[in-house]
C-alpha cells in the first residue's frame, strides 16, 4: 500500500467518523427531554460531539486535498 492510498483511506475514515459524530450530536440534542440537569448535560454532550464531528470532517477534507491525485504506479514492483 502506498502512502497516497493510506492517506486516502485515512481521509475517508476521518470524514465518515466525523459525520457519524454529527449524527450522534443531533440525536443527543433531540433526546434531551429531561428536566434541568439532564437537559443541560444533553446540550453540552451534543455540543462536544458536534465540535468533534466538524473537526474530524475538516481534518479528513484537509488530508484528502493534500494527497496528489493520479499518482498511482502503473509498473509492477519488479520493473525499474
Amino acid at each position: 500500500m502506498t502512502i497516497e492510498r493510506f492517506a486516502q483511506r485515512l481521509a475517508a475514515g476521518l470524514a465518515v467518523g466525523g459525520l457519524l459524530l454529527l449524527l450522534a450530536a443531533f440525536l443527543c440534542a433531540v433526546s434531551g427531554d429531561g428536566v434541568g440537569v439532564v437537559n443541560s448535560v444533553h446540550n453540552v454532550g451534543g455540543f462536544i460531539l458536534a465540535s468533534l464531528g466538524v473537526f474530524f470532517v475538516l481534518v479528513g477534507l484537509t488530508v484528502a486535498s493534500a494527497v496528489p491525485g493520479g499518482s498511482e504506479r502503473t509498473s509492477s514492483p519488479g520493473e525499474v
